[in-house]
């Protein structure tokens, strides 16, 4: 009789499995979930009063913010070897404009204006996967948002060239001369300031940033020039593995 030979699976790799189960089953409730709120919203279920509405847009909202939270965990368990991205044509000013759209109540929490500049014309089309490119501008956003100085604006700039797209996110931060930018990039690191000032987080927007930057042959980089913080992502029109 044939022995039947067993492998025991290392304890990382079990967790790296129940991890991505985690996920996916996070992934298929969420999407559930807006699929419902779809219905709702286009009134395929029957009419919506107004503040029926603003509660079914709030709550799409939510469910959107939640889907980027298991993106982010998602991207924090792999590396750029193993990250699965699906290259298509993306607009990165589209993508921008739409990130702005959602993060409109968080700046109006935080009391921050959000300014968008660059030139409107030409071509900002990349191949990369739109939903990663999302994320990137998203937690950019997002970060400089939470952390700028009230009353304060955020700028948000685009440059393009023939072979490279920028964006580069800037904030006005008093707490930021006493930080030190390279340990911002660093997994669940908050600055004291963010912790005395009540800031919510879990400190991974910016090395999801980093980690899918790389994925995409770009780069990232900070600054720090008085209460001035800025952010810049670099990204080729095509990822290096995409070149024809």
């Amino acid at each position: 009789m044939q022995q039947l030979e067993i492998h025991s699976l290392k304890p990382n790799e079990i967790d790296a499995g129940i991890a991505v189960l985690a996920i996916h089953d996070l992934k298929g409730a969420i999407h559930a979930i807006q699929g419902f709120l779809s219905v709702l919203r286009s009134e395929q279920a029957g009419p919506l009063t107004a503040i029926q509405h603003d509660f079914v847009a709030s709550a799409f909202i939510t469910s959107r913010r939640i889907e980027r939270l298991v993106d982010d965990l998602q991207v924090l368990g792999t590396n750029t070897g193993t990250l699965s991205l699906i290259p298509e044509n993306c607009n990165l000013q589209s993508i921008i404009e739409m990130c702005v759209r959602e993060l409109t109540p968080t700046a109006v929490g935080f009391q921050v204006q959000v300014d968008i500049r660059g030139d409107p014309e030409g071509s900002w089309t990349l191949v990369a996967d739109t939903v990663r490119i999302e994320q990137i501008a998203f937690n950019l956003i997002e970060n400089a948002i939470r952390y700028a100085d009230v009353d304060s604006t955020v700028v948000v700039r685009l440059r393009k060239s023939l072979r490279q797209l920028l964006l580069v996110v800037e904030n006005q931060c008093a707490a930021s001369a006493t930080s030190e930018p390279e340990q911002w990039f660093q997994p669940f690191q908050r600055s004291e300031y963010a912790v005395q000032t009540g800031r919510r987080g879990l400190g991974i927007g910016l090395t999801v940033v980093q980690t899918l930057t790389a994925a995409h042959s770009g780069s990232v980089y900070s600054r720090v020039r008085g209460t001035t913080v800025s952010f810049a992502v670099r990204l080729p029109r095509r990822m290096v593995n995409q070149e024809s």
